[in-house]
């Protein structure tokens, strides 16, 4: 039954051997003896009946073959099923999509490890060959489907599939178990963008007795596949939105600077006249002055309300504008920032750089991080300044910019009337002399790994440091 027609074979010749030696050494003190009946009944009906037997096991094990390939396959396609309805379900959570996702491949598949990882690449189209992409995910899902426990995962394999872009499959023999014909089968399966960047890899590990088959590649085929297009999409949707974002910010900022700021502008104008001719009139006639003092002060505050606005209104133009993109340098940045700025607000500032930046070529983990750090700078000196006007009062502001070796500091110092005594006080999550305080300018510095002061000078006018480092 095991062993089937070889089986069964052997053991019909075994017991026709067996046969013929009775025949012909019978034992001794024995009145039988053989007749060519017997002789050729025992010959032909032992081997008929082992080939039946030998028969019938094969069809009990083609059948139970088949019931498992039916049943691996609808498994398998109960796991695709299920990681679609899951694209279709999380399609906006690129996190919980990929989590979910790897559980029901895993278990689909009967992997015991499930690795998925997903890269980034740089915007510059000339690469070091011999960089690895950026892993922007790594998911790792473990089912213990067997006795024989998985040592832990070696990255050696995720980094050749990254570094070739090819498909790795393997098989070692697991040397520690006491079954020498159990191995640990790998499978690790790369998927491309439709430009032909590395974009995702699945890999795979099990305990087995035989290597990964075809099956099992064109189920992470198929499901890699799917998941390949859901991330495409998760990636063009944040693009579009973003890039939906900015152009709404710019043209907010358009309608404001073309309707509003154009009208506060005429309104404020107005007022100054007003109120210089309310002055000239009094100055001429010191009978009308006793009537006029009293609308040359109402005009004089209007003129500030007015004026207030207008800046209220720049300022949220200021805002609303996006960074600076392409190959601008910090310094541009910040020159470029400042300028408007003392537009808006009519203040003198004053801007120092020393130190130069390290240019970094080729290092696209190097190259992000300074887009990282030049975007959070940005950033604070634009709240710092708007702080030093609106809320210090401060007539000249001084920007300082110095490069040092492990990172950059920024330093926003004015002359204006410092902190208050409630605020001399302050704690990192309290608001300082801002609408929204410190707190925001620190949480920036903070998720960079840098650090943010803010002290009293002694002149009275308040001092925002900012260091943060080069590397991550």
């Amino acid at each position: 039954m095991t062993y089937r027609y070889p089986g069964a074979l052997l053991a019909a010749l075994c017991y026709d051997l067996f046969i013929l030696l009775g025949a012909f050494l019978p034992p001794l003190h024995s009145a039988y003896s053989p007749n060519i009946i017997d002789l050729a009944g025992s010959l032909v009906d032992t081997p008929v009946a082992a080939v039946l037997t030998a028969f019938v096991a094969t069809l009990l094990a083609s059948y139970t073959r088949t019931k498992r390939r039916n049943q691996a396959s609808i498994r398998l396609l109960n796991a695709v099923r299920g990681v679609g309805e899951t694209i279709v379900r999380v399609a906006n959570d690129r996190q919980q999509l990929l989590q979910r996702s790897a559980k029901q491949i895993c278990e689909g598949g009967r992997f015991e490890r499930l690795v998925v990882v997903t890269v980034v690449h740089s915007a510059e189209e000339e690469q070091d060959k011999h960089e690895l992409p950026d892993i922007e995910t790594c998911i790792e899902v473990e089912e213990e489907t067997t006795d024989m426990f998985l040592p832990p995962r070696s990255n050696e394999p995720l980094e050749q599939v990254l570094h070739t872009g090819e498909c790795l499959q393997t098989f070692d023999l697991k040397q520690e178990t006491s079954v020498k014909s159990y191995g640990i089968a790998r499978l690790y399966q790369h998927f491309f963008t439709k430009d032909g960047r590395l974009q995702m890899v699945l890999g795979t590990e099990s305990i087995r007795q035989r290597p990964f088959d075809k099956r099992q590649r064109e189920f992470l085929n198929i499901v890699g596949t799917q998941l390949s297009i859901a991330i495409e999409n998760i990636r063009l949707t944040e693009q579009t939105i973003q890039l939906a974002a900015t152009a709404e910010r710019g043209r907010i900022a358009r309608e404001i600077h073309d309707g509003m700021a154009q009208l506060i502008y005429m309104l404020s104008l107005n007022a100054e006249t007003c109120s210089a001719q309310a002055q000239r009139i009094a100055e001429a006639s010191e009978e009308d002055a006793e009537l006029l003092n009293p609308l040359a002060v109402h005009l004089e505050r209007q003129v500030k309300i007015a004026k207030q606005a207008l800046w209220e209104t720049r300022n949220y133009m200021f805002s609303l504008k996006p960074l600076m993109s392409g190959t601008a340098t910090l310094p541009q940045m910040l020159t470029n920032q400042i300028r408007e700025f003392e537009t808006v607000s009519n203040l003198s500032i004053q801007l120092n750089i020393e130190g130069t930046a390290d240019l970094t070529v080729g290092d696209k983990r190097k190259v992000r991080r300074q887009a990282q750090v030049g975007a959070t700078i940005f950033r604070i000196v634009q709240e710092a300044l708007t702080n030093a006007y609106k809320h210090a009062q401060a007539s000249a502001i001084n920007v300082s910019l110095h490069y040092h070796t492990d990172g950059i500091a920024v330093t926003i110092s004015d002359n204006g009337r410092g902190l208050s005594s409630q605020d001399t006080s302050f704690m990192p999550e309290q608001r300082i002399y801002s609408g929204r305080g410190i707190s925001g300018m620190r949480e920036r510095a903070t998720e960079l790994g840098g650090t943010l002061d803010v002290t009293v000078l002694p002149t009275g006018g308040v001092q925002v440091r900012a260091w943060l480092p080069d590397g991550e």
